[in-house]
């Protein structure tokens, strides 16, 4: 007589996770954290990239006033030699030709926009631009970087006051402040008188 196996009814699925789910799982938590570290990292190259532009500019036109006697209103001065003039109506910048003074190339040239004075950059946000700016009220001479997205502007005017990265950044000039938050500007000063 034949016998025959007789398979056993299917048991209940065991409640878990299969191997299968848990690689799944662990691949995606990889992917997201590694996606985190990666914009971390960029926004932290974006804030370093913002403060050292910014000193570099002082520099540049702390020299150009060594030498002239005044700041530039427009940029292009610190690199264009012929552009070191000015007119009564740039208050607080150089209110003369200064063409004479000029003595380097104090920056070197980059992409510049004639219709705003300003230096064009693409490091800090999508379509940003460098120009300086002057408040006759608190006597600040500053630096204006536009369109910067609020995430890396609140940590590079914490950064550059030396403040706790969660801290409301501040949006006024005062005692011991070097830069200001003014809408998605980052103003950063140069020069006190």
């Amino acid at each position: 007589m034949k016998t025959r196996l007789r398979s056993t009814p299917n048991k209940a699925k065991s409640a878990g996770f299969t191997i299968i789910e848990l690689v799944v799982a662990i691949a995606i938590i990889g992917i997201l954290a590694a996606t985190m570290t990666s914009t971390m990292s960029t926004d932290r190259a974006k804030v370093t990239s913002i403060i050292d532009t910014s000193a570099q500019i002082k520099a540049s036109l702390a020299r150009f006033n060594a030498d002239t006697g005044c700041y530039p209103h427009k940029l292009d001065a610190l690199f264009v030699q012929a552009d070191a003039t000015g007119t009564a109506a740039d208050v607080g910048f150089c209110t003369s030709s200064v063409t004479a003074a000029w003595r380097e190339l104090y920056l070197d040239s980059t992409g510049y926009n004639a219709a705003t004075n300003g230096l064009l950059s693409t490091q800090f946000g999508p379509s940003s631009e460098i120009t300086t700016g002057y408040d006759a009220v608190s006597g600040t001479y500053f630096l204006n970087i536009s369109n910067i997205p609020t995430t890396i502007l609140n940590k590079a005017v914490n950064q550059c006051n030396n403040a706790a990265a969660t801290a409301t950044p501040t949006s006024a000039w005062g005692n011991g402040v070097a830069c200001i938050v003014n809408g998605t500007n980052y103003q950063y000063q140069f020069a006190h008188t």
